[in-house]
């Protein structure tokens, strides 16, 4: 997902989450979470990726993890030769 002060709060609010519930998961104190949804402060990537792996789908926060640690597929050819 591409977090956007809108989207942080549509998040939000579909949990059903005050902000500072929403935030202190996040271990961000509530006023500046606030100042993140209203576009008072620029969205620091960490909080990007930190944001997509606390509340992004199963797939979007699967896909940042093995991003984050550096996870690339294993090609078919060296995957057939290390069963042989």
């Amino acid at each position: 997902m591409n977090w956007t002060a809108m989207g942080i709060r549509l998040v939000r609010r579909q949990l059903n989450m005050n902000q500072r519930e929403f935030w202190e998961r996040l271990h961000i104190n509530q006023a500046a979470g606030s100042r993140y949804e209203q576009e008072e402060r620029p969205l620091p990537v960490w909080l990007h990726q930190l944001l997509t792996v606390a509340y992004g789908s199963s797939t979007a926060s699967g896909a940042e993890i093995r991003r984050l640690r550096g996870y690339k597929p294993i090609a078919k050819r060296e995957r057939a030769l290390s069963r042989s």
